[in-house]
């Protein structure tokens, strides 16, 4: 299903930006140059691996700091995220808590619909480092500790130039890939 909803989503981007750059210019002339967020929400895990269940609903927070641009609807950025929950075994009947620590440049291209309200569309690339306590992996081994290559893509709504809502999935290996859901809010950045 998550694979699904991606693809809906980068299917119907295009014709978002199409329609809405028409005045970049004069839209986000006040756009202030910094701004910072704070979020927090669940997180759905996701593990098709043949060992695990799928796993339960867990937690999020993630700080973002951003870099505006004036004349353009683009944005830069460093985030620093983590996300926790459990996951179940087919050989065990409690579940093991795996956290993830990631810090990702992000960027986000953003598309004005309405006065108060703007669509953004981008993608985080970085490392994260997976803690985990689980005593099983799919083959059958404890991996331990580690670090991995992590790329986020997301989407999401600013309403109100403060409230921010996300929907981001953070690509790593198949055991620690996951869905999050965050609302953040920000701190800065102007008029839009």
């Amino acid at each position: 299903m998550q694979k699904y909803f991606l693809i809906l989503i980068f299917a119907g981007l295009p014709f978002c930006i199409l329609r809405a750059q028409g005045t970049v210019e004069r839209k986000y002339a006040g756009v202030g140059r910094f701004e910072v967020e704070a979020a927090v929400g669940p997180t759905l895990g996701y593990s098709p691996l043949a060992r695990f269940y799928r796993m339960p609903t867990g937690f999020c927070a993630a700080l973002e700091g951003r870099y505006n641009f004036r004349q353009r609807p683009f944005d830069v950025g460093l985030r620093f995220g983590a996300s926790g929950h459990n996951r179940w075994s087919h050989r065990s009947c409690s579940g093991d808590f795996q956290l993830v620590a990631s810090c990702l440049v992000v960027a986000d291209y953003n598309i004005h619909l309405l006065s108060g309200l703007t669509f953004y569309a981008g993608l985080g690339l970085g490392g994260a480092f997976v803690a985990e306590s689980a005593e099983e992996t799919e083959t059958g081994v404890r991996s331990g500790d580690r670090g991995v290559f992590c790329a986020m893509p997301r989407v999401g709504f600013e309403c109100w130039r403060h409230l921010r809502f996300t929907v981001a999935y953070c690509l790593m290996e198949r055991e620690s890939s996951h869905l999050e859901l965050t609302v953040g809010i920000v701190f800065g950045g102007g008029r839009r």
